[in-house]
Order: structure tokens, then sequence, then C-alpha cells
């Protein structure tokens, strides 16, 4: 059964078009895996689960496994990862991570598409799936159903399309699971033909009483815009100079006390014009603190960034870890392989960023005025704090990708005695 309240009015909504959203822990992504059930018994029903990345996929399938099953549905994960029930029913997983990827799916018809984590998609994708819902079965929905909390690159277009019910300036705001109609993005009125509803149901962590008081704990863990949009469902929070990171917050230190692990991450310049290459030198230390030892940025050639980099790995000291982003496609592989080859006696490794930005510089942020993350100084600090401390809205970011890559290294496949340090500072 549903959790009384949005959870049941999200399940319970008749609108073409229903957006479940606001804090985290409230239920969404439970919602959105039970919504098609109620069609199940219908051997011509299609629907699609999507996320952003297919990395996402295995969390729904295991919630999709602990109901499913049940209810006769057999999981299959090849040629793709569906559902199918006893009818002829089903129900496709899948991801949409390009926004060419949309054409992956023209040939398909779909009654019913889920988005989870909506703001992680752009509005392309959005249109361009939404456009293969269709069907000839009365007794079947034309639906689109989403699920997501403020934040990530599509936030500004969710936001504006949710408007009546999102933007508390809004010339006529909408209440909570109030249908409003649409020609496009003309709001019209009820009746007027080709007219689509659309909703949006407020999600809060006090909405589903199966939470664990330890999540909330793990929300104040976050930085100051990522908990108010996690933890209130804030979708006005967005950040400002110095939201994510403060110098005059950071404990900046003279020597190393210790070293467990040193690594240095890379950003590489993308195609944009006027990008630069970016790298980050990080220390674990024994007490659990991951201190910034090194950073530095410039804009080089393909040639030119070889040599950079061979120039500070000679310097580094001994046993430095070297990691470099692994861009998606066949490209970013060749890359990889480049660097492997030319420096074969160093330890260089791939990372695949994992998330946006914000999310991945959201562990450092939390810790920096804490002590669990400090800055050795050095004259590359003020480059440094500048860049950080204009994210998000700053002209460069590069600097921020090597750093939440280095601290992320730093951290990965630590053993419970540095996890206990870490609970003390």
């Amino acid at each position: 059964m549903p959790n009384p309240g949005p959870q049941t009015r999200f399940l319970a909504s008749t609108a073409s078009e229903c957006l479940y959203g606001g804090s985290a822990g409230g239920g969404k992504s439970a919602g959105l895996i039970a919504q098609p059930l109620r069609w199940i018994s219908n051997g011509s029903f299609r629907a699609l689960y999507l996320r952003r990345e297919a990395t996402y996929l295995g969390d729904a399938v295991d919630k999709s496994s602990a109901i499913y099953p049940a209810l006769g549905g057999r999981l299959r994960m090849s040629p793709r990862i569906e559902w199918v029930f006893p009818s002829g029913a089903r129900i496709w997983f899948s991801h949409c991570e390009h926004e060419n990827d949309v054409k992956n799916y023209d040939s398909f018809e779909f009654q019913l598409v889920l988005f989870d984590e909506l703001t992680h998609f752009s509005e392309r994708q959005y249109r361009g799936i939404r456009a293969r819902i269709r069907g000839t079965d009365s007794t079947l929905p034309r639906w689109t159903r989403a699920a997501t909390n403020p934040g990530g690159d599509g936030h500004e277009w969710v936001f504006a399309r949710f408007a009546p019910w999102l933007d508390p300036g809004h010339e006529a705001p909408a209440k909570p699971g109030e249908l409003r109609f649409f020609v496009g993005e003309d709001e019209v009125p009820r009746g007027t033909p080709l007219a689509l509803s659309r909703t949006f149901i407020p999600a809060r962590l006090e909405d589903n009483p199966k939470l664990s008081p330890e999540y909330r704990a793990q929300l104040a863990q976050l930085d100051p815009v990522r908990r108010a949009q996690l933890e209130l469902g804030d979708w006005l929070k967005k950040p400002a100079a110095k939201t994510y990171w403060d110098s005059a917050r950071v404990t900046h230190v003279d020597s190393i006390q210790g070293v467990a692990k040193r690594v240095r991450a890379w950003d590489f310049a993308g195609s944009v014009s006027g990008d630069y290459s970016a790298t980050v030198r990080a220390v674990l230390e024994p007490s659990g603190a991951v201190t910034i030892e090194h950073a530095e940025h410039r804009k080089t050639t393909p040639e030119q960034l070889l040599v950079w980099f061979g120039q500070l790995a000679e310097a580094d000291p001994k046993g430095t870890e070297h990691v470099i982003p692994r861009d998606p496609g066949q490209a970013g592989k060749f890359q990889v392989a480049a660097f492997q080859a030319a420096f074969p006696k160093l330890a260089v490794r791939e990372r695949i960023p994992s998330g946006d930005k914000t999310t991945r510089f959201s562990p450092v942020s939390a810790r920096h005025s804490t002590g669990a993350v400090r800055v050795l100084r050095g004259p590359w600090n003020k480059a440094f704090h500048e860049e950080l401390e204009g994210f998000p809205e700053g002209k460069h970011d590069d600097l921020v990708d090597a750093t939440s890559d280095a601290y992320a290294e730093c951290v990965t496949g630590s053993s419970a005695s540095f996890l206990a340090a870490m609970k003390k500072l």
C-alpha cells in the first residue's frame, strides 16, 4: 500500500503529466515503481522507466524486485532490462544519457513514461521521449510521470514548466495536485481542444514513515544549498558566491602530518574555447583529514598537456597516484590509453565522472569548514580559492572538478579506522 498523503495522491492522479517532487526521502522513486502496476493485466500495456545514466538503474531493479515478482513479473536482462507479466504487459527500464539517445526510442510505443530525477534530464530529452507516448486502447493511460528533487542541470527548465506550483510569485499560483491545462506551453481553460492536463504534488521527508532518523542526519552534512533542496524541497534556493567554498572558513596548514594516500587528479579541457585543464594533488592523512597540497590550471594544447603532465609527475613525491577523467565514448578510452602508454612507469588510472558538478563537489563543500578538508599554504592558493568561491557562477570550474575527484579518490576504499577518524573531525 502507498503511504497516506502525497504518495497516494500521486498514484491516484489523472493528470496527463504529473511531477512528484521536493524533499529527498519522500518515497518518490517507490511511487514511480508502483505506478505501472494498475495496468499490468492488459497485455498491450507498455511502460518505460528512465534514468539519465544507466549506472543508477540498479536501484530501480532492486526496488521493483521487491514488488513485481509477487504479481507474476519475470525480470529479463537481455536484450534489455524489462519486466514481463503473465498478460504480456511489459515495463522497460532504460536510460537516456545523451540528447541524441532520444532517437533510440523512435520505433517504440509507450502508454506510460516514468522519469526518475527529472532535473537530471534536458528539456529536449523530456519532450522527445514524451512524443513516444501513444496508443489506441482507451483503457490504458497516455501519461508522463516524473519524480525529482530541486537542483541538477535541469532545475531551471523544470521550474519554468511547473511554475504555477513551484514559483510563489506566479501570477496565478496553483495548489498542490490542482489540474491545470496547457496547449503547448500556453495555459488554457479546461475543455480547450487539444489541451493536456498538468500538475505537481510536493513530497516531504515527513511523508515517509519508514525513513530512519539517520537519513535526516546525513542530509545535515550537505552544503547549504543542497541541504535546503533535499531536506526542505526548496526550489528557490540557489548558490551565490562563496556558497560552496569560503576560504575564510578553511583550515590552512604549513605541513602534512603523514601520508596514508596521495592522489593527483586531473580535469582536461573540453572543446569549448577558453577551457582550461586543471590538476589538484591531495593527501589523505592518518587523522582522516584530506589536505589539498597543490593546484594549478592552464590553457594548453594536447601536446602541451602531455609535457605538463610529465613535469608534474616527475616533481610529485614518490607513490603519488595519477587519476585522469575518462570522457564518455571511444575517444575517452583512447585518451586514457594514450596517457598510460606515454607514462608506463606511473600509476595512471581512469576515473569516470558520475553526477553533475554540484553533486560531485558537495562532499568537499560540506566538510571544508570543519577541518576535514584542509589546504596547504602555497603561492597557488589565491587562484585556487577564487575559482572555488565563484562556483557555480564563475567563469571556470576546472579546479572544482579536479578537487572533487582528488577528494573522492582519497576517501574511496578507505578503512574503518579512517571513517572513525572522519567522524571525530
